[in-house]
């Protein structure tokens, strides 16, 4: 079980308004948005654990629960839409599967599908239901490899399910050794698929599409503590109508495995 307790901001929320039918448009700095984001509980099983090959693959669900902030304002006193809220204020629900393949003692792949079904949340508003699909490789720079004893599962752990489109995060399934230390290179491959958002049950033309993202990034493994960083560059944005589109992303984290 994986329970992710994010926070999240958003910066530079720009409008474009006309309040003169005369005077050509103009565009107004809302300002930024922050908070504490909506829980997501992710489980995940595992029905294929191969050592020998260092094959793995697994099966996930969970849900998302509306524990983030929705009411926040702009600096002229109107408040944000819900897609600029740190919280969707809707339950959702997730199911998907994962797999990895061992390439060697220092090199895995990884891949994941992720299904995120939304349910209608703050302002009558539903966010649209998502897939989220993942590759991505890890090697090895320097620590314990997959040949040698008490080795990590290189598997995704999941993909965020939150609104806020972060990516594909990893971390050991079991503790480590007391004192063992390793850092992983990833390269990741990171698309979404998003339906078109409804209000009070009407599509907005101007949402809705396609996005996938190449995320380089470091891992780092203190025993049973991962820490991470990755930025993520957009390489396609097929939106639908009229939307801003992302010049880069980043996610940062720390993990923890707890049990024997």
């Amino acid at each position: 079980m994986s329970v992710r307790l994010p926070w999240v901001r958003r910066t530079g929320i720009l409008e474009a308004v006309q309040e003169d039918p005369a005077q050509p448009a103009m565009v107004r700095d809302r300002g930024n948005t922050s908070g504490f984001g909506d829980v997501t509980v992710l489980g995940q099983y595992r029905f294929v654990n191969n050592q020998v090959s260092g094959t793995q693959a697994a099966v996930l669900f969970g849900v998302k629960a509306p524990t983030g902030t929705t009411n926040l304002v702009d600096r002229f006193g109107e408040i944000f839409e819900a897609e600029f809220q740190p919280g969707s204020g809707s339950w959702d629900g997730l199911f998907g599967a994962a797999f990895s393949q061992r390439l060697n003692p220092s090199l895995s792949f990884h891949a994941n599908v992720l299904a995120i079904a939304n349910g209608t949340g703050t302002q009558n508003t539903n966010l649209g239901n998502r897939f989220l699909y993942n590759a991505a490789l890890s090697y090895r720079v320097f620590g314990e490899t997959a040949s040698e004893p008490h080795t990590h599962d290189p598997r995704n752990a999941y993909a965020h399910a939150g609104h806020d489109h972060s990516m594909v995060t990893k971390a050991p399934m079991v503790a480590a050794p007391h004192g063992h230390v390793a850092l992983d290179a990833l390269l990741e491959i990171n698309g979404e698929w998003h339906d078109k958002q409804r209000t009070a049950g009407v599509s907005d033309p101007n949402s809705g599409g396609n996005t996938v993202f190449i995320s380089p990034g470091l891992r780092l493994t203190v025993d049973n503590w991962s820490s991470y960083v990755l930025v993520g560059i957009p390489v396609v944005n097929n939106y639908n109508g009229v939307q801003a589109t992302p010049a880069w992303r980043t996610l940062v984290g720390v993990s923890a495995v707890f049990g024997p």
